[in-house]
C-alpha cells in the first residue's frame, strides 16, 4: 500500500499488509478498559455459607431495594456476589463502582462466574464491568476453561462459551471460532458498545470469519456506539480483503455505507488518505465514496472544514492527491 506506502519499499519477503501491520499506529477503538478497584477490602471477610443465608434471607429479599451497596460492599466483593450467583447484587455493585478485583488465586469474578456457570453473572461482568475474559489465574486457567471443565452441565456452559464467540475472534482461535459458530453461538452477540463480530474480523483481519458471518445475514451496516462501522473499520486498519468483502455485501448500498461519518465528520476516505492508503481510496472511490466530506478539527473553528485532498498534501501522499483530484468538487 502506498505507504501502501510511499516511504517505505518492501521487502522481497514481506507483504504489503505485513509491513502495514508493523507501521500503523494504535487504532482509537483499540482502547483499554481499567477494571473498577474498590477502596474497601480486597479480601473476602465473610464465609460464603454466611454471605449465601443473608442474601436468601426473606429480610434481605424484602429489603434489597433499600440496601446500602456502599456499606455491603466492604464485606460481599463482586467476585462472591458472582460465586453465588446473584445477579442483582453483582449488577448494584457494579454500578456503585466496588469491588472488580481477584483473590490470592488471581481468579478474577468472570473466573468465578464462569465456574458456577452463572450466565447472568458472566453478562453482567461483561457488559457493565468490561471484564476481560481472557484473564488467566496463577495457575494459567480462563473462565473458558472453567466452563469447559463443568462436563455434567453442557447445556448451561455452552450458553456461556457462546459469549465468548468475539474473543474467539479477536484471538483468532480458527478451531474455537468454527466449533463455536458450527454449534449455533449467536453472532448476533454485541460487545458492551454495540462492537458485533462482524466489526471483530475487520479489526483482526479475518476474512475468513467474515465471509462466514456475511453469508449467515449478519448486518453489515452495524455501527457501534463510536459511530464506528465495520467497513470504517476494515480501511481504518488498512486491510483489503475485508474492504472488499464488506463494499461487495452492500451491494448497491455500498456508497451509501462508505460515506457514514464519526461525529466529527470523518469518513472512510478521510482515513485512507490520513494513512495513505492509496488502493483503499481507489476502491472507495470505485464504489461511489463522496471525496468532498470534510472533517471537523479539533483547532478548527466551528463551521469550517479539513478536506481529503488538504490531508493527501499535507502528508506528501501523491498518488492520493492523484486520485482525488478528478473528483474533487473545485467550487
Amino acid at each position: 500500500m502506498e505507504s501502501d506506502r510511499e516511504d517505505l519499499p518492501l521487502d522481497d519477503n514481506q507483504s504489503e499488509n505485513e509491513m502495514h501491520q508493523r507501521t500503523k499506529r494504535k487504532r482509537s477503538y483499540q482502547r483499554p478498559v481499567p477494571f473498577l478497584y474498590s477502596e474497601g477490602d480486597d479480601k473476602d471477610a465473610v464465609l460464603d455459607k454466611n454471605i449465601e443465608e443473608q442474601l436468601k434471607s426473606k429480610e434481605w429479599e424484602h429489603a434489597q431495594n433499600e440496601l446500602d451497596y456502599n456499606r455491603i460492599a466492604h464485606t460481599v466483593t463482586v467476585g462472591v456476589a458472582c460465586r453465588l450467583g446473584h445477579v442483582e447484587l453483582t449488577r448494584q455493585l457494579l454500578l456503585a463502582g466496588h469491588g472488580v478485583f481477584p483473590d490470592d488465586r488471581r481468579w478474577w469474578p468472570i473466573h468465578e462466574a464462569a465456574y458456577g456457570l452463572h450466565y447472568e453473572c458472566c453478562q453482567m461482568l461483561i457488559e457493565i464491568g468490561h471484564a476481560d475474559v481472557n484473564a488467566r489465574a496463577h495457575d494459567g486457567v480462563t473462565p473458558l476453561l472453567l466452563v469447559c471443565r463443568r462436563d455434567r452441565e453442557v447445556d448451561e456452559a455452552f450458553r456461556i462459551a457462546k459469549l465468548l464467540l468475539q474473543n474467539a475472534i479477536k484471538s483468532k482461535n480458527r478451531q474455537l471460532i468454527d466449533l463455536l459458530l458450527d454449534s449455533g453461538a449467536d453472532p448476533n452477540q454485541k460487545w458492551y458498545n454495540r462492537w458485533t463480530a462482524l466489526h471483530e474480523t475487520a479489526n483482526s483481519h479475518d476474512e475468513r470469519t467474515m465471509q462466514r458471518l456475511l453469508e449467515m445475514g449478519q448486518d453489515v451496516f452495524a455501527i457501534d456506539d463510536d459511530g464506528h462501522s465495520v467497513l470504517f473499520v476494515a480501511v481504518q486498519e488498512g486491510y483489503m480483503p475485508c474492504v472488499e468483502l464488506v463494499l461487495d455485501a452492500a451491494k448497491d448500498r455500498a456508497a451509501e455505507l462508505a460515506n457514514k461519518r464519526l461525529p466529527d465528520g470523518c469518513s472512510c476516505v478521510m482515513v485512507a488518505v490520513s494513512e495513505g492508503l492509496w488502493r483503499i481510496l481507489s476502491k472507495l472511490i470505485n464504489h461511489g465514496a463522496d471525496c468532498n466530506l470534510t472533517i471537523q478539527p479539533v483547532w478548527g473553528a466551528a463551521g469550517g472544514g479539513l478536506h481529503a485532498l488538504a490531508v493527501a498534501a499535507q502528508h506528501n501522499y501523491w498518488k492520493c492527491v492523484e486520485i482525488l483530484l478528478p473528483h474533487v468538487d473545485r467550487q
